[in-house]
């Protein structure tokens, strides 16, 4: 992702220590991109309520990361955003990426005037940090064990900043995002008390969810030292953004990067010291779908019990993997439960299996009246052995599944987008029994007796959809 000119001057990032700003900072410095903090202790100092200090941190800079404190919801941020925008041309900036948050009116004000400054420019639209609850204003409140909050039933898409700051660096340092709007979001929805219930899970601290007024809330951001500009910020967001109209979730990493919002669901919480309770991680153990074709489809197993309650957990293991990488719609999880039950599911018969789990699937779907989905997963099963990326039609679900398959087949050796954190959780907690160790062997071990010549046919993608579109079986 280089600059696609010789320009050597530095980045001007605002808020430069604050929760997106520092990640964003220490991304370009990793890259040796020249770096300027803006900030009031930094070198000019830049203060959003002093506009003698703009010009000075301005100086020579080629582009800027422009987020406005205290928040965009305060009054006067629009009009301070524009001053700052038209200045910034003025003093021969050429790029500004806004970080913009969702729903706000006020912020959409604010991002037209930054588009009409005349600067190439991006917009990067975020959801609730899900580092509020591990490094901001709920800190206090957690590691107390009560967390007080209004929005007790509206769930919340909420995103880790790690990867706004990488979507913010993209459109910092690719001319292609130029002229982009990203909406970026977890990849599911959450209510406060959902994030509590699984923060308390994986702390092992007791946390009591306490509703409370809004007046309450305020009150109690204020005793425990929030800052008042914040603790207004906060209660614009219970009030106003908190109503239901961003309870959907959104693929701007995905669009921006080109992989998933990756981390499940990306809260982290930090109880004493440097002690890190790590990624709160839910693992699905069962789906109505993947059940039912176990259940229907147990004959496959050829008798094999030990071998086909390990591939019960196969099918788990993918199942939670693959969810990580794709963008959560209403028919995703079912989508890939049945493709995580199909996919090895005439292993138990032949090593050349794809085409006949394929057929397999076909059948049950057609049956069930999902043949529309028939074509997608066709493609989904046929790749999941792919060593390289695919690019193909059905790219999104098909090289989810494709990674997934492959860290779980790996032992986690080959990750992927995928975080280190949910592939330790998935072989930690789902079992897999005999499946790799008695069931595949004896596969590989009949197939290479039969087939000397055709030792990996498991890796034949394109022969297993031709069969397919034939109405063939394999033999």
């Amino acid at each position: 992702m280089a600059d696609t000119t010789n320009d050597q001057r530095p980045v001007l990032v605002l808020c430069g220590t604050g929760t997106t700003g520092s990640r964003v900072a220490k991304i370009l410095d990793d890259r040796g991109v020249s770096l300027r903090i803006g900030s009031r202790s930094g070198t000019p100092p830049f203060d959003w309520q002093d506009q003698s200090t703009w010009a000075p941190a301005l100086d020579n800079v080629k582009s800027v990361y422009v987020v406005y404190y205290p928040d965009l919801v305060f009054a006067g941020a629009v009009e301070a955003v524009r001053s700052f925008a038209d200045l910034a041309v003025a003093c021969g900036v050429r790029r500004l990426v806004l970080l913009s948050g969702r729903g706000e009116e006020q912020a959409e004000r604010a991002e037209r005037e930054l588009r009409a400054s005349g600067a190439e420019w991006t917009i990067v639209r975020s959801s609730f940090f899900s580092q509020n609850f591990s490094e901001k204003f709920f800190l206090a409140s957690i590691r107390g064990g009560t967390f007080a909050f209004t929005a007790t039933d509206v769930p919340e898409p909420f995103v880790d900043a790690d990867d706004i700051a990488e979507v913010v660096v993209a459109a910092l340092t690719d001319d292609k995002h130029i002229g982009r709007l990203y909406e970026v979001t977890g990849p599911r929805l959450l209510t406060f008390p959902d994030a509590i219930a699984a923060i308390e899970r994986a702390s092992g601290q007791a946390i009591t969810y306490q509703p409370v007024s809004l007046e309450q809330f305020a009150a109690a951001l204020d005793g425990e030292g929030v800052p008042g500009d914040y603790v207004a910020a906060l209660s614009e967001v219970a009030s106003v953004v908190l109503d239901g109209r961003n309870a959907y979730v959104t693929d701007g990493v995905r669009q921006a990067l080109g992989r998933g919002a990756a981390r499940l669901p990306g809260i982290r919480a930090r109880y004493g010291g440097d002690r890190c309770v790590g990624e709160v991680i839910d693992l699905i153990s069962t789906h109505p779908l993947a059940e039912e074709i176990l259940q229907v489809h147990q004959d496959h197993a050829l008798g094999d019990e030990r071998g086909w309650a390990g591939y019960r957990g196969h099918l788990y293991r993918v199942f939670n993997l693959a969810r990580a990488l794709v963008v959560n719609d209403p028919d995703r999880d079912d989508k890939l439960a049945i493709a995580a039950a199909f996919h090895d599911i005439d292993s138990f018969a032949s090593l050349n299996y794809l085409g006949r789990s394929i057929r397999t699937m076909d059948a049950w779907l057609l049956r069930t009246g999902r043949g529309a989905w028939a074509a997608e997963l066709a493609v989904v099963v046929a790749h999941h052995h792919r060593l390289t990326s695919y690019q193909g039609p059905f790219s999104e679900l098909t090289e989810a599944f494709r990674q997934a398959d492959l860290a779980e087949v790996s032992q986690g050796l080959i990750r992927s987008q995928l975080p280190r954190e949910l592939v330790h959780a998935v072989r930690q907690n789902i079992d897999v029994g005999s499946y790799f160790t008695r069931t595949v062997p004896a596969a590989i071990g009949r197939h290479v007796l039969r087939h000397p010549i055709d030792p990996i046919p498991i890796l034949r993608a394109r022969r297993a959809l031709a069969l397919r579109e034939a109405g063939k079986t394999p033999t």
